[in-house]
């Protein structure tokens, strides 16, 4: 969404970012510890086992991609709701190209930077146990972003509209705004 406004800042009325990713390295270090600490456990071991079974019997990378999915969905949240979504669909070779382009634009300064052409309103709304830290994107963001609005609720994770104890409270904040 940011990049989009970047480009077509005459296009956008209006961006709301939610389960916001990291935009600088120590964004990102703060999300890789937040991380690390919560596979120290059971999920950690899910994980490595995924890993395991995968390199036995060469799964196919989306499977793979997919379970671990499901992994990070605990990891990243506080009290989710039942969804009767799945992660079939995934695709891994998109994900790592989707992740290697941003890390490319953060490491040449294309981003944050860009993001300082866009005029429209925009509003961070985000879960304080996403491990995805918050108050520090929001710090960088608004750097370049001077109109950014931020709101964070305690009991919430990345997904905030399947959060038990927030979802209806996020889906009034976030129809506010919209309208």
């Amino acid at each position: 969404a940011l990049a989009y406004g970047a480009v077509h800042p005459e296009r956008v009325s209006g961006i709301a970012l939610i389960g916001c990713g990291t935009f600088d390295e120590g964004a990102r270090a703060i999300f890789h510890a937040a991380v690390a600490r919560r596979l120290e456990g059971e999920l950690g071991e899910r994980l490595r086992r995924i890993d395991r079974e995968a390199r036995e019997h060469a799964q196919p990378r989306d499977e793979v991609l997919a379970r671990k999915a499901e992994v990070f969905e605990s990891l990243m949240s506080c009290d989710l709701l039942p969804d009767d979504a799945s992660f079939v669909d995934l695709d891994a070779q998109g994900h790592e190209e989707s992740w290697n382009d941003m890390i490319e634009r953060q490491g040449d300064g294309t981003y944050p930077a860009c993001f300082a052409r866009i005029t429209a309103p925009v509003i961070m709304l985000h879960g304080d146990v996403d491990p995805h830290p918050g108050t520090a994107t929001r710090d960088t963001l608004a750097r370049h972003i001077p109109q950014l609005e931020y709101r964070s609720w305690a009991a919430c994770g990345h997904t905030p509209w399947r959060e038990r104890r927030v979802r209806e409270e996020f889906l009034q904040e976030l129809t506010a705004w919209l309208t």
